[in-house]
C-alpha cells in the first residue's frame, strides 16, 4: 500500500441543497379610496346622490383574486375576471390576461394559451406583452422546455398586482434553476421573499439549497457585486459563512448566531436556521482514513491511473490535516472481497472503488457494507453503504435528451453506430425522449469503417422519397420540371452518438445535403479532449452535453500537475477529483440536493446512486465553447 497521509481533514466545500417549493405564497393587503361627490340638483323636492369612485377596485379585486387561489378557487377567480372584461371594454385586454394567470393556477393552460395567443396579436403596450410571455413560459415550463421558457421571461415586475408578481418570480426561479443558472433563479427567488416574508419559509429553504451549489468563484463574484439588495447581500453572506463552518469543525450555532446580530432585520426564519444547524449536524461521518482499492494492472490500469491522479490532486486541495490515504491494488487475484475486509480490519473509515463492473456487483451483493463505500462503477443491485458512481455512456444520452427538450425541439432524428454501444445510447436517448413528450421520427445505424454514409443519411433525412415524388411528377407531366430536393419536414434535429472520427464524417455529409437548419445534438463521444481546431473545426455547430472539467478555461486545466487533467483521460481524472470530494459529504447528499463537481451538478438519489447534470457546448471555429458562455 501507498500512504499518502495520516491525518484526519474535513475538506472546506459548498453543499448545494436543492428542493422546488411547490406552495403558492400571497399577501393580503390593499387599499380602497372611495369619494363621494354629493349632487344637488335645483327644483325637486329631494336631492338624489350618486357615488362616483376615483377608480376602479383593482385593488380589492387583486387580493380578492389571490385568497380564491389560495382556496382553491383558481377557475372561480378566472372567470371573474373574464367577466369584468366584458362589463369594461376599456380595460379587457388587462382583465383577461389576469384571467389568464388565474386559468394557469388552475390547470387549464390551453384555455390560457387560447387567450393570450389570440391577445398577442393586438398593439399591446409592454406590460401586456409581458403578461403575454409570461402564460407561454409558463406552458414552456410545463413541458418542461425551459430554454424556450426563459426566451419568454422578459418580464418587468414594476406595477404587476402582487399576486401576479409572485407566480412570475416562482417561474424566474424555477426556469433558471433548470437552465443551470443558479445565481439569477437565487436573485428571484430573494426578490420572492422580499414581496412576502410571511409565508416564504419554503423558498428560503430553497434560496439557500440554491447558494448552497455555487462554487466558491461565482459566491464571491456574487458577493461583490453592486447590483445586489441588501437582503440577497444577506443571504450570500450567510452561505459563504457556513461552507467554511461545515467541515472545519466551527459551531455552526455560534455562527449562525453572529450572522443574526449582523442582520437584524433580515427576512431569514428562525425555523430555517435551526433546519440548518440540524441538517449539518446530522453528518456526523468522520473521514479519518481513506482506502482506495483500484486496478494496478490488467485492462482497466490506465483508467485507474488517470482516477488516482485525481484523487491525489483533490486531496492535496484538502486544509490540513487531511485523512490518511491509502491505495489497494483490486487486481491482486485474492479477490475483492477478502481485500475489503482487510481495509476495514486495517482501519478505513471510508472506502473509494473498485472500478471493475464485476467486483462492484460482488460487493453488492452482500446486502450490507461495513463503511460507507463509493463504488466507481454500477451495478444492478444495491447494498447498505454502497454508493455507486459511474461516468455513464447511458446517462449522458439522457442529458442530451433533456437539453433538446429543453431548448423546444420535440421530434428527433438519430445516428448511431451499429453495436452494442450504440443501440444502447440510442434506447437510452429514446426512452427519455420519449418520456418528456418527444418522437423519434427516423433513425440510422452506420458502420464505423465506412467513410461514405450518404445513402443511409440519404433515408433518414427523407431525400430518397423527395426524388421519387419529382420522378413520379415528371413522368405524369411527362418533361422535364425544376426541383431541389428537400429534407424531411416532420423532424426538427438530429441526435447523434458517435465518436469524434465517425462526427467529423456525418456533420459535413448532413450538410452536404442540405440539413444545414437541423440542429445536431451528441453525447460527450464527440469530443476526444484534446484542443485540434482544424479537425473539429468539421464538427462546427453541434452541441454536445460534457462534465464540466472537460469545457474548463484552459489556463485551470493546463496549470494542473497531472498530465491526466487534459486530453483523452480527463473525465476520469475529474471522477478521481470528485470521488475524493464526495465521500465526506455522502451522508449530506443522500438527505438533500445537489453540489457542482468536476463530472457535473452531483446528486445521490435514493438508490445511492449517483446522477450528473452535464454542461453543454457547442463547436465553434474547431472549439468547444460552453453555451452559458456565449
Amino acid at each position: 500500500m501507498k500512504n499518502h497521509a495520516k491525518n484526519l481533514s474535513h475538506q472546506p466545500c459548498k453543499t448545494g441543497l436543492r428542493r422546488i417549493a411547490t406552495h403558492g405564497l400571497k399577501k393580503l393587503a390593499a387599499k380602497v379610496a372611495v369619494c363621494m361627490v354629493i349632487v344637488t340638483i335645483a327644483g325637486c323636492g329631494s336631492a338624489p346622490t350618486r357615488t362616483t369612485p376615483d377608480s376602479d377596485p383593482l385593488d380589492l379585486w387583486h387580493q380578492e383574486t389571490a385568497s380564491m387561489i389560495s382556496n382553491g378557487q383558481a377557475a372561480e377567480a378566472a372567470e371573474l375576471w373574464l367577466q369584468r372584461a366584458e362589463a369594461r371594454p376599456r380595460s379587457a385586454i388587462d382583465m383577461q390576461l389576469y384571467a389568464t394567470q388565474a386559468l394557469l393556477a388552475a390547470g387549464q393552460a390551453v384555455q390560457a394559451e387560447s387567450i393570450a395567443r389570440r391577445l398577442s396579436g393586438l398593439d399591446l403596450n409592454d406590460q401586456q406583452r409581458d403578461l403575454v410571455g409570461l402564460v407561454l413560459a409558463e406552458i414552456a415550463r410545463d413541458n418542461k422546455q425551459w430554454r424556450q421558457a426563459q426566451a419568454y421571461l422578459t418580464l418587468n415586475l414594476n406595477g404587476l398586482p402582487q399576486w401576479v408578481a409572485e407566480r412570475a418570480l416562482r417561474l424566474q426561479a424555477e426556469v433558471y434553476l433548470n437552465n443551470d443558472e443558479s445565481l439569477a433563479a437565487a436573485r428571484a427567488m430573494s426578490d420572492l421573499i422580499d414581496l412576502n416574508p410571511s409565508r416564504s419559509l419554503a423558498v428560503q429553504a430553497e434560496l439557500m439549497d440554491t447558494l448552497g451549489a455555487l462554487s466558491d468563484q461565482h459566491l464571491g463574484e456574487a458577493l461583490g457585486s453592486s447590483g445586489n439588495s441588501a437582503s440577497f447581500n444577506g443571504w450570500l453572506e450567510l452561505m459563504a459563512g457556513l461552507s467554511p463552518s461545515l467541515l472545519a469543525g466551527d459551531s455552526i450555532d455560534d455562527y449562525l448566531q453572529l450572522w443574526r446580530w449582523q442582520h437584524p432585520d433580515h427576512p431569514a426564519h428562525n425555523a430555517l436556521l435551526d433546519e440548518m444547524i440540524e441538517r449539518y449536524a446530522a453528518v456526523n461521518d468522520p473521514v479519518t482514513e481513506i482506502v482506495v482499492l483500484l486496478p494496478q494492472n490488467g485492462r482497466l490500469s490506465s483508467a485507474a491511473k488517470a482516477i488516482e491522479d485525481g484523487l491525489i490532486q483533490s486531496w492535496y486541495e484538502i486544509a490540513p490535516p487531511r485523512p490518511a490515504l491509502q491505495f489497494v491494488d483490486s487486481s491482486d487475484p485474492i479477490g475483492i472481497e477478502y481485500l475489503y475486509s482487510q481495509a476495514v480490519a486495517s482501519g478505513a473509515s471510508h472506502i473509494i472503488g473498485p472500478l471493475e463492473r464485476t467486483q462492484v456487483a460482488q460487493l453488492a451483493a452482500s446486502g450490507s457494507l461495513d463503511v460507507p463505500t463509493l463504488a466507481l462503477n454500477e451495478a444492478t443491485e444495491s447494498a447498505i453503504n454502497l454508493y455507486q458512481f459511474a461516468l455513464s455512456p447511458e446517462q449522458e444520452a439522457r442529458s442530451v435528451a433533456d437539453r433538446a427538450w429543453s431548448d423546444g425541439h420535440t421530434r428527433a432524428l438519430v445516428i448511431a453506430p451499429s453495436g452494442e454501444w450504440g443501440d444502447r445510447l440510442y434506447l437510452a436517448f429514446k426512452e427519455q425522449f420519449e418520456k418528456l413528450g418527444g418522437h423519434v421520427v427516423y433513425d440510422a445505424s452506420l458502420a464505423e469503417t465506412e467513410n461514405d454514409f450518404s445513402q443511409p443519411l440519404r433515408r433518414l433525412l427523407g431525400l430518397d422519397r423527395s426524388e421519387q415524388r419529382h420522378r413520379d411528377i415528371e413522368r405524369i407531366l411527362r418533361q422535364p420540371v425544376a426541383f431541389e430536393p428537400q429534407i424531411r419536414p416532420d423532424a426538427d434535429f438530429v441526435f447523434l452518438a458517435a465518436r469524434p472520427d465517425m462526427a467529423r464524417l456525418v456533420r459535413p455529409q448532413l450538410l452536404f445535403h442540405n440539413a444545414q437548419d437541423l440542429p445536431v445534438y451528441a453525447t460527450s463521444n464527440v469530443y476526444s479532449g484534446i484542443q485540434d481546431p482544424d479537425s473539429n473545426r468539421d464538427m462546427d455547430g453541434i452541441v454536445f452535453c460534457d462534465a464540466p472539467w472537460m469545457l474548463a478555461d484552459r489556463a485551470t486545466i493546463e496549470s494542473n500537475p497531472f498530465a491526466s487533467s487534459d486530453g483523452p483521460s480527463a473525465r476520469l481524472y475529474a471522477l478521481g477529483r470528485d470521488a475524493m470530494r464526495v465521500v465526506p459529504l455522502l451522508a449530506l447528499l443522500s438527505r438533500h440536493g445537489a453540489i457542482n463537481g468536476a463530472t457535473g451538478e452531483l446528486s445521490i438519489g435514493d438508490d445511492q446512486r449517483l446522477s450528473r447534470r452535464l454542461s453543454c457546448a457547442q463547436f465553434v471555429g474547431g472549439r468547444p465553447r460552453r453555451l452559458d458562455d456565449a
